[in-house]
């Protein structure tokens, strides 16, 4: 499972959290060539599930600040959008 990690700030006081975000959503692994005529497998985790299901859902609730506000932004855009129809 994947996890978001936020370390405590002792300057605030925050005491810092732990967020489940569900696993990777687009796990793969691939092969690289190692130069001496091998390869090895490389593992790239992909997105966690919770920003991919906040992005498909368009819901600001990922975990992630910053695309949260993308979420919420591009939602008001549509609705302004709409509303000028």
């Amino acid at each position: 499972m994947g996890n978001i990690t936020i370390q405590p700030d002792e300057a605030t006081g925050d005491p810092g959290i732990v967020k489940n975000t569900g696993g990777p959503a687009f796990p793969h692994m691939y092969e690289n060539p190692d130069g001496v005529g091998g390869y090895y497998k490389v593992y790239v985790p992909g997105m966690d599930l919770r920003p991919y299901a906040a992005i498909r859902l368009r819901i600001p609730d990922s975990g992630i600040d910053w695309l949260d506000i993308m979420i919420a932004k591009s939602r008001e855009a549509d609705r302004l959008t709409k509303e000028i129809k």
